[in-house]
């Protein structure tokens, strides 16, 4: 046989490998995306073109969340252990450890200043919030340490404004600093329910407004950046569905969209940012999927806002959704996956993160 057959036919074989992979897009050639995989204590590479597994990076101690800094460096709490661990990416494919610093406390949620290059820990069992500088690419080193209201023990949610010189705490209540050159300084302080009756899970800041999801009211608020006063509530319950138990929100970048894991009802649902109002509710657990997914946790938006990656933590453990910054468009699931070749081996995942 010529030589150029062999080479068609060993073409064709590989063009056939590749049957599962989903139309590309210029960012999923581009990007990878970080998962937390807390029982196998590793950071999970997602290579965004095949979505396969590309590699497992080492946690440490059962990592709790992720946070993607600047100059390619990445940080991971840890529940049981009161450190952060730093990583590094230079491209790639090419990751190493920078180590580990302590934390003082239980280590929370994470937030990153862009502007200041701080990393900002949440305390998991105390109401305090330790700053970071960023030395180069050695270790954080600890600047500041503020002490929050005693009500806001493990805060649910870290967000800067867009000019970055506000820093918003969520908790059992609302909590407001400015940053300016000597640090942060509390600004305002807003209780936004009774503390047996609301529950945090996540916060945003998007369209010049603050987007709390409430787990126990299964609401999502809207409240003024300026006054912490809530303007909207918008109600997350819907008819066959139950409860839905919000877990973590996304944007996309157009900010046309904001994206919530329901984790008690295994949905995913999709709210107009401009319109502030429910556009629709995925289940993924509908009969029409042949490898539903359950407990949706971790969610993420691709740069160009035409994918959003799901985690969860039963069945298949990721799912892909065909999405469009357009809100006469609805969303679709194009597909569930799963990280491991056994079904039966198939972690829960946690936080994601796209490494733009």
């Amino acid at each position: 046989m010529p030589y150029m057959q062999y080479l068609l036919i060993a073409l064709l074989g590989l063009l056939s490998a590749c049957g599962g992979r989903l139309p590309a897009t210029e960012s999923q050639a581009r990007y990878e995306a970080l998962i937390l995989s807390p029982t196998e204590r590793a950071i999970l590479v997602l290579d965004l073109l095949t979505h396969r597994v590309r590699r497992r990076l080492v946690s440490g101690d059962v990592p709790s969340d992720l946070l993607v800094g600047s100059g390619g460096r990445i940080f991971v709490s840890h529940r049981q252990e009161p450190a952060i661990s730093v990583l590094q990416r230079n491209d790639p494919g090419t990751w190493y450890r920078i180590g580990k610093v302590g934390a003082g406390v239980t280590p929370g949620r994470l937030a990153w200043n862009e502007t200041w290059q701080e990393l900002l820990v949440a305390g998991e069992d105390q109401a305090l919030l330790s700053i970071y500088t960023m030395p180069g690419l050695r270790r954080p080193v600890l600047s500041q340490t503020l002490r929050l209201d005693a009500r806001n023990s493990a805060p649910a949610g870290l967000v800067f404004s867009p000019e970055q010189d506000r820093l918003y705490v969520a908790g059992a209540i609302l909590e407001a600093f400015a940053r300016d050159d000597t640090g942060y300084v509390s600004l305002l302080r807003q209780v936004l329910g009774e503390p047996d009756q609301q529950r945090i899970s996540d916060m945003l800041y998007a369209r010049e407004h603050l987007w709390l999801a409430d787990q126990r009211q299964d609401q999502l608020l809207v409240v003024s950046p300026e006054t912490l006063e809530t303007v909207q509530t918008i109600e997350l319950s819907q008819p066959g569905y139950s409860a839905i138990f919000p877990a973590r929100m996304a944007v996309n970048h157009t900010q046309t969209k904001l994206y919530l894991t329901g984790s008690g009802a295994s949905v995913v649902q999709v709210i107009d940012l401009q319109a502030r109002k429910h556009l629709q509710t995925l289940s993924l657990q509908a009969e029409a999927l042949r490898f539903p997914a359950g407990s949706p946790f971790g969610i993420a938006v691709s740069p160009d806002d035409r994918r959003v990656y799901v985690t969860a933590q039963s069945g298949r453990n990721l799912v892909i959704l065909e999405a469009s910054p357009d809100v006469s468009v609805p969303e679709t699931i194009l597909r569930t996956l799963g990280t491991a070749e056994s079904e039966a081996l198939l972690p829960p995942l946690g936080t994601i993160r796209i490494f733009e």
